[in-house]
């Protein structure tokens, strides 16, 4: 099924922020969800990964667990829109994340656009990563990385959600695919580093509309947020 609409992500800071440390932002979870229902991204200090759809928003820490998180929580990045599908596909047969990568570029004419990403099926297996919560000094994203705890999940049914973001918006956001998983029961997940999806259906959004809200803090104002951070970007991502 394809329907030709477009919709606004509304992202919170920059990533080139998040790889110099900066790890606090002025956002809420409450203010976020006046921008959309459906997005990814990471709490105050790194407190776990952010995952929204459906309008409910989850918090996964590093300790394995996952619980709806408080509205009233801070974003220092994150991604957010409406979700309204432009594009459905279902998926018969077993897909890893390079075939899914694949699939998307086919159904998606371009890689210009931005795109939302909704996979909701059943899953061989799929491995997460989430980072700990840190203390000032912050370390840089590529040492916080290093210690990060990661989760093997077999057999489960779950959801995938995130973005494709064009290769210009690298720094930006996170070029390519950027996806965080949560299981059926709610009570796992995270950053996505692979998986292999059995069966499911692929949603898919087009948006051509992007915007960002920039932090106001000191730390952001004079932190030198320029120079290609291609490398260390695929460092943390996974």
């Amino acid at each position: 099924m394809r329907k030709e609409t477009s919709g606004t992500i509304y992202q919170v800071s920059i990533m080139n922020a998040l790889l110099e440390g900066i790890y606090e932002g002025g956002t809420t979870l409450k203010e976020m969800a006046r921008h959309g229902d459906f997005g990814l991204g990471t709490f105050n200090r790194l407190d776990g990964e952010l995952i929204a759809f459906n309008g409910e928003f989850y918090q996964m820490r590093a300790d394995g667990s996952s619980e709806l998180a408080d509205e009233n929580l801070k974003v220092p990045f994150g991604a957010i829109t409406t979700f309204d599908p432009t594009i459905s596909y279902a998926i018969e047969k077993p897909v890893d994340k390079k075939g899914l990568d694949q699939m998307i570029k086919r159904l998606v004419v371009g890689e210009n656009l931005f795109c939302a990403i909704y996979v909701k099926g059943h899953f061989k297996k799929v491995k997460t990563r989430t980072v700990s919560v840190q203390e000032k000094p912050y370390r840089p994203f590529t040492e916080v990385v290093k210690d990060q705890a990661e989760f093997d999940f077999s057999h489960r049914d779950g959801v995938l959600v995130g973005f494709f973001s064009p290769p210009f918006a690298q720094g930006m956001t996170i070029a390519g695919h950027h996806l965080h998983f949560l299981s059926e029961d709610r009570k796992g997940g995270g950053h996505v580093l692979d998986f292999i999806l059995e069966e499911g259906e692929l949603q898919l959004q087009v948006l051509s509309d992007y915007r960002i809200i920039l932090p106001e803090q000191e730390d952001f104002r004079y932190a030198n947020l320029g120079g290609d951070t291609s490398a260390a970007i695929i460092e943390t991502e996974g």
